[in-house]
């Protein structure tokens, strides 16, 4: 059953409790014998300490001050006495915290302050006078909205920005008139770009003691800096892997390209360094660090490699916890479900870490607009007219592997990032955010000094090429130009963003998890993820489009399955928290029984004399389409539904010149719904997307289309029925929701007509992944 989070002061006072034991307090246990037997008048004594080692959102016992137990007490400051909210006492800058005998404070702003505590034990009354001061912190940490949302705007939104904004639109080669442009910066202004609690409640993880220790990472990505001021302590020496022939060294995978290191600053968001006054911290500071450049070469063996494989000098038993993948394909066709991959990609989740495994945790793609591909087609579909996906995340296949978990990202507001591809196979969301300008991105690490990175003078010649000009990027991007106090030399920027942020903050949250309880299998940190998760964004509106004389629901919003479970294509089981996941993996007191992994069950439709029929035809622009039942005989608990599925159209070419260039809407229009026996329902594809080319039955070295098919072994996972019993009859159901043509090149097609013939359901199969 999905955990519901309401009160998080009340939530933090709790998990407080079981990282107590860590505060090293002498008075740990407390007694509840009562002394009836005459007493002297209570003494009276006063002293003043200053706290030492007190850290940033961590909790810092306070019983060590006192010379008896905890008993009557309180907490005074500036003359008042302070009273517990949801068992919380707020001081100034910090929360103190009781639970049983013990008693905590925890900085919340890393600022000094000073406030008294007062224990009255029967024998003596104490007054104790605790000065915080220097709290051990890091300068950017208070403006990482994704780790603690408090409505900060981490240095978005910088002074003059509708000016700027203004000055930018009319004046650079944009060229906009002035009604435009007020019209423009007025709709920026609207939109709400910072509300507090809308993060990952990582204090809370951190409060209990849990910061990513004995874990390690590895960031498959374009490189790292493994020198970085605000990495290095927690990058594993010799370990990392630079796949390029003309390296410099084979175990540096730093890059020394000019406009930015994606790999460093996603390495940034997990493992940054915490505690040490510099720069902000990651989700998991105390986390260890792989580094390969896979994105530097793409090649088959250096894919082994990045999956942990022979080569990796990665051993089976040391705690490899999560692999991140903050790439992905971009696509406008389906794939063929590649059995050699699929075996070759869960090495990591069969072998590492003592048979335990290692997640990957991958990016859902930054395509729900538009992407180089497709550029503004899907303005013409109709996917942005209805708020629905340009592409779906099921168009990369590896998405839908089990042992791969897709992450879709959020804002600082908590609704989806403008960005953010959506589909079925969406397991959890996190924070990414906007461009850093009018709403708030990452803050994390980037390439040292000015001269090259995201920051400096690297990133904003790269602004320059995208229509900025250089100066108003200056004053728009003050931190990433080193104009703010706090990043004069570059090594941070606050523009990163993009679900290749919302990867590593889970990815981050994943390590958390395993440094709790290192006993967990990656099916266990699925489940915990799953059942933790927060429905952000509660009032997500469903979405109905037309097709024929009917209407179909292409996206449900929020829904809540037969098991509880609360899933949206959008956001999956909803926003990682981190404080709620470190709690649950605490307490885990019943691991996952053995996995299952069903053999397909093949789906069969029926004319109305109840005869079988194959294929099946889907009949153009008809909401109520074309269904099919497979019936599943297993009894078995749902972790993940997998759909093989082909579905044919004669017109749907690759070779379009037969056509004079023109293709078929028949991957555009389609849609799939499929209904679970408890009634749960769940949108595989929503139409109106950019389904542009038939499928790729191979991709390596070189891709192979299959004429006709918009999809043929295409492999499409559904998280929706996760926790529900799979036995029973699930039904499935194709539709085609448009009979226009649409008259607007793509960059493969000069337009598309509407097909003249209908597609065809020829294979329809489905297997359990469960226990």
């Amino acid at each position: 059953m999905k955990i519901e989070h309401r009160y998080r002061k009340a939530t933090l006072a709790l998990m407080i409790a079981s990282a107590l034991a860590g505060c090293n307090d002498s008075d740990s246990t407390s007694s509840t014998t009562k002394n009836t037997a005459p007493v002297a008048a209570a003494k009276n004594a006063e002293k003043n300490v200053v706290a030492q080692d007190v850290q940033h959102w961590k909790a810092h016992g306070l019983n060590r001050y006192l010379s008896e137990n905890l008993s009557t007490w309180s907490i005074e400051q500036e003359g008042k006495v302070l009273t517990a909210t949801e068992g919380v006492i707020e001081t100034q800058h910090g929360h103190v915290i009781k639970r049983g005998d013990q008693l905590v404070y925890v900085s919340q702003s890393a600022q000094a302050e000073t406030f008294t505590l007062k224990n009255d034990s029967g024998t003596q009354t104490e007054t104790v006078t605790i000065k915080i001061d220097q709290v051990l912190g890091d300068p950017l940490a208070d403006q990482q909205w994704h780790l603690h949302n408090t409505g900060q705007m981490a240095y978005a939104q910088p002074e003059g920005i509708a000016e700027l904004w203004h000055d930018f639109l009319m004046n650079s080669k944009l060229r906009y008139s002035r009604e435009r442009a007020d019209e423009k910066v007025a709709e920026l202004q609207a939109r709400p770009a910072s509300v507090a609690g809308e993060d990952m409640n990582v204090p809370a993880a951190f409060a209990l003691g849990v910061t990513g220790k004995d874990t390690i990472v590895v960031v498959v990505d374009s490189g790292l800096e493994i020198a970085h001021e605000d990495l290095t302590d927690n990058v594993l020496p010799n370990r990392s892997l630079n796949f390029k022939s003309t390296a410099h060294s084979p175990t540096d995978p730093t890059n020394t390209d000019a406009n930015g290191d994606h790999g460093t600053s996603v390495a940034g968001l997990i493992a940054a360094k915490g505690w040490n006054n510099l720069g902000g911290r990651g989700v998991a500071p105390d986390a260890s660090l792989i580094g390969m450049n896979f994105l530097e070469t793409q090649s088959d063996s250096d894919n082994m490699i990045g999956h942990g494989m022979r080569g990796s000098g990665i051993s089976v038993k040391e705690p490899v916890v999560a692999f991140n993948r903050s790439y992905g394909r971009d696509l406008v066709s389906f794939q063929s479900y590649d059995e050699i991959d699929a075996e070759m990609t869960s090495h990591t989740v069969n072998n590492l870490r003592d048979g335990k495994g290692a997640l990957n945790v991958k990016s859902s793609g930054n395509s729900f607009v538009s992407s180089r591909k497709t550029g503004d087609f899907c303005q013409h579909t109709g996917a942005i007219e209805y708020g629905l996906t340009c592409t779906n995340s099921a168009l990369e296949s590896n998405l839908s592997f089990e042992h791969y978990i897709a992450i879709g990202a959020v804002n600082a507001d908590g609704t989806k990032s403008s960005y953010s591809t959506a589909g079925a196979n969406i397991f959890v969301s996190a924070p990414a955010g906007e461009n850093g300008d009018w709403e708030p991105a990452m803050i994390t690490p980037d390439q040292s000094t000015c001269l090259r990175g995201y920051a400096g003078r690297g990133g904003l010649d790269a602004l320059d090429i995208f229509k900025f000009e250089y100066v108003i990027a200056h004053d728009l991007y003050p931190f990433d130009a080193g104009k703010v106090e706090d990043n004069l030399t570059c090594h941070y920027t606050n523009t990163f963003n993009g679900t290749s942020s919302a990867a590593p903050n889970t990815s981050g949250v994943v390590a958390l998890i395993a440094s709790a309880n290192p006993s967990l299998s990656w099916r266990d940190i699925k489940h915990i993820l799953a059942s933790t998760s927060d429905r952000n964004n509660p009032e997500d509106p469903t979405v109905s489009i037309p097709a024929g004389n009917g209407n179909f629901v292409a996206h449900l919003g929020w829904i809540e399955n037969g098991a509880g479970y609360q899933f949206n294509n959008h956001y999956g089981f909803g926003r990682v928290n981190a404080g709620e996941a470190v709690k649950l993996a605490l307490d885990y007191k019943q691991p996952l029984p053995a996995q299952i992994k069903t053999d397909w069950t093949v789906g069969i439709a029926q004319n109305a004399d109840g005869q079988p029929v194959n294929p099946i035809t889907i009949p153009d622009n008809n909401a109520s389409g074309a269904e099919l039942i497979v019936e599943v005989a297993d009894n078995v608990t749902i972790e993940s539904m997998q759909f093989m599925l082909d579905i044919y159209n004669e017109e749907f070419i690759k070779d379009t010149y037969i056509n004079g260039r023109r293709q078929s809407t028949a991957g555009i229009d389609l849609a799939i719904e499929v209904t679970s026996p408890a009634g749960t329902k769940s949108i595989l594809l929503s139409s109106r997307q950019a389904i542009l080319e038939p499928v790729q039955t191979a991709h390596s070295p070189f891709p192979l289309y299959a004429d006709g098919y918009i999809l043929k072994d295409s492999l499409i996972a559904a998280n929706a029925f996760y926790g529900e019993n799979a036995k029973g009859k699930w039904k499935l159901r194709f539709l085609d929701t448009s009979g226009s043509g649409i008259n607007k090149a793509s960059n493969f097609h000069s337009s598309y007509f509407n097909n003249t013939v209908n597609s065809l359901v020829k294979k329809a199969n489905l297997r359990v992944v469960g226990h």
